[in-house]
């Protein structure tokens, strides 16, 4: 699956990117002024800043990172970004993190969360520089200058001794609340999304795009939190939808079943019929 960098975000020629699975890095280079640019994310974001500085601004927060400083910023965060340039440059190191690699991450080093969360998780947060930090990047820059030389099982090695580092050093332990809220905000966020989109006419390709997940990791999760499977939930929802509007409006069997999220209403007419055993327009002159 991939997905759109955006558009502050969206690397030159001259920048050199990283892939694995659904994780891509980037080495960043501006040599321009950048005015304030809103951002939606759609995935996880580490951003270690080599020069210059980077101000990041949300509607609860405002923050300002400088040399070797990190920031991570949840996916779904609206906010705007500012580049300072310094000496005429600004340069950082991008991750861009799917939620299903995070996830794999706390199962396997849970032992490492040990803490209970106690304060409100941030959507997006700093950590100051640390000697681990510098150690890292000057491992990681190499890899950058053979991007097609560079194995993926490296990569994913190089993702999580970053992770692993910044819960060992962040003394405030901003990562690891994350993490052990992981379950329930993705539990939350997911049904609401469900729900608040049960009469739009998309694919389940479609929804596990919007969810950030893989086709298979969304069809786990919504069996989890719907106790059935995508297809059969949504029909039966939809369906039920538009036995109400038959009864209770003068619409017209054609614009109910689009209203309702079906593609046709000739399908809309054939799923209706084998679930309640009449047609819709039977049903309408009763």
């Amino acid at each position: 699956m991939s997905f759109n960098i955006p558009n502050p975000f969206q690397p030159e020629l001259t920048d050199a990117i990283l892939k694995f699975d659904n994780q891509t890095f980037i080495q960043f280079h501006k040599k321009e002024e950048c005015s304030k640019r809103p951002i939606e994310l759609e995935q996880h974001v580490i951003t270690i800043i080599l020069k210059g500085k980077k101000v990041l601004i949300s509607t609860e927060q405002e923050i300002t990172a400088e040399k070797n400083e990190l920031l991570f910023v949840q996916k779904g965060t609206y906010l705007t970004s500012e580049k300072i340039l310094e000496d005429g440059t600004f340069s950082s190191l991008l991750f861009f993190i799917h939620e299903d690699f995070l996830n794999t991450f706390k199962k396997k080093y849970h032992g490492y969360l040990t803490k209970v969360v106690s304060t409100p998780v941030s959507k997006m947060f700093k950590v100051e520089r640390s000697e681990n930090l510098d150690t890292y990047i000057k491992s990681l820059l190499p890899y950058f200058d053979h991007p097609q030389k560079t194995a993926q099982p490296l990569l994913q090695i190089k993702l999580e001794e970053l992770l692993l580092s910044l819960l060992l050093s962040d003394t405030k332990n901003q990562l690891q609340n994350y993490l052990l809220s992981l379950d329930k905000v993705v539990n939350t966020s997911f049904k609401e999304s469900i729900e608040n989109s049960i009469f739009k006419n998309l694919t389940i390709e479609e929804r596990a795009f919007l969810s950030n997940q893989s086709v298979s990791s969304f069809k786990r999760k919504f069996k989890e939190v719907f106790q059935d499977s995508p297809a059969h939930w949504l029909r039966e929802q939809r369906l039920k939808r538009a036995k109400v509007l038959i009864n209770a409006t003068d619409k017209s069997i054609a614009d109910i079943s689009y209203e309702v999220g079906f593609e046709s209403p000739s399908h809309f007419i054939h799923i209706f019929k084998k679930k309640y055993g009449v047609t819709p327009k039977k049903l309408l002159t009763k």
